[in-house]
């Protein structure tokens, strides 16, 4: 697999995530990442990871997050991937995850979700 087949990948999988979200939320795209992986001696490993998000611009309540993620996490295994972290942050909890494939490519997606405090306005 090369970038642009994980990018779209990584894409396609967002998609039918925020799709499968119930209410729909609103969202918008992360900034997309390609970094070509090195061993820290500023030596190229051979692999590049591709990165792609989405960010929750719907205001979830504190006591909905955790129930949010979740259904991002459950759907993120049924389509292969492994959560790798999940950021616990109050005003902008976000998970992680991760498709590892047998390619010179590795690449993740992420979703985050902001609180009223994080996006700066109330729920209407």
């Amino acid at each position: 697999m090369n970038t642009q087949q994980a990018g779209q990948r990584s894409e396609a999988t967002l998609d039918g995530t925020l799709e499968a979200i119930r209410p729909p939320v609103k969202w918008a795209y992360g900034a997309p990442v390609e970094a070509a992986c090195s061993t820290g001696l500023n030596e190229s490993a051979g692999t590049t990871t591709v990165t792609r998000s989405r960010n929750v611009l719907t205001v979830v309540s504190e006591q909905r997050r955790g129930h949010l993620l979740g259904l991002v996490q459950r759907y993120w295994e049924q389509q292969g991937f492994q959560a790798v972290s999940v950021g616990s942050d109050k005003d902008m909890p976000r998970i992680r995850a991760r498709a590892a494939m047998d390619s010179p490519s590795h690449w993740t997606s992420e979703v985050s979700a902001m609180s009223p405090s994080a996006r700066g306005s109330a729920a209407p």
